[in-house]
């Protein structure tokens, strides 16, 4: 694996990604970027993957029956490229794809797993995509006020629908939305969107360091989500988890530093 899926998947995939983001500010991977991972990952990477393929044959572990250290090391190396995204496609390369399945979902792998995913943030919740990352929900910083006010827009109609005493969206949203940005200038705030096929599915607004309003509260600091939003047509896409996953991922980041761009 490591002379061979590393250094294929390694540089083009997970660093620019994954690791990349994580250290730098949460900057999201451009569209090229993008391109070149799924090129890497779909044509470079196959010849490996049906290498693989064969190897397994139809074992359910690489050498013999016990488990060793070779799958092991096969399913932890792939672990990588599922945080961006990415497995091989289980048409294509259906043994290794259900040996990878059923090892991502030992309890102490996935346990594993589980607790990276949201400091990734990079990966879709769940099963991966099959060979690409079409239709799979990411969480990325904001840095598009015209998508995050669409969000709000939408939320705030839903409630007028509700309570028609409440103002409409429109006419709220950008005083609303000039608040929540100051207090994320106030109070160490960031807001990420959710992002499906290139398009904002919704956001989160969170709140780092909001100090206590009340007398009768504990007097410290605390964490506090302001707002989360998804889009009706984006649910159930792990979207809402992804954002949910969003304090988790400024904390493991220590990242709470003011934010008010959008």
């Amino acid at each position: 694996m490591d002379g061979g899926v590393t250094p294929v998947l390694g540089p083009k995939v997970f660093f620019p990604l994954v690791l990349k983001p994580l250290f730098s500010g949460g900057q999201a991977p451009d569209a090229e970027t993008e391109a070149i991972a799924k090129k890497t990952f779909e044509e470079d990477a196959a010849p490996l993957f049906d290498y693989l393929e064969k190897q397994l044959g139809d074992r359910e572990y690489f050498v013999g029956n016990p488990l060793t250290i070779a799958d092991i090391s096969v399913a932890a190396e792939l672990v990588n490229t599922r945080h961006a995204g990415f497995a091989p496609a289980r048409k294509k390369f259906p043994k290794l794809r259900a040996f990878l399945e059923r090892m991502w979902s030992r309890p102490t792998l996935k346990m594993l797993i589980d607790e990276e995913t949201p400091v990734s943030a990079s990966a879709p919740r769940g099963s991966p995509t099959d060979g690409s990352r079409g239709g799979a929900s990411r969480l990325r910083p904001a840095r598009d006020a015209a998508a995050v006010r669409a969000c709000f827009v939408a939320l705030q109609d839903f409630e007028h629908a509700l309570d028609p005493a409440a103002p409409c969206g429109d006419a709220i949203a950008d005083a609303y939305l000039d608040r929540m940005f100051s207090r994320c200038t106030t109070w160490a705030g960031r807001v990420f969107v959710a992002e499906v096929d290139g398009a904002v599915a919704g956001f989160v607004c969170v709140w780092g360091r909001v100090p206590p309003q009340e007398p009768d509260e504990p007097q410290a600091d605390y964490a506090y989500v302001s707002d989360l939003v998804v889009l009706a047509r984006w649910r159930r896409r792990g979207s809402a988890a992804r954002c949910c996953s969003a304090p988790s991922r400024m904390r493991a980041r220590s990242a709470w530093a003011p934010s008010a761009s959008a």
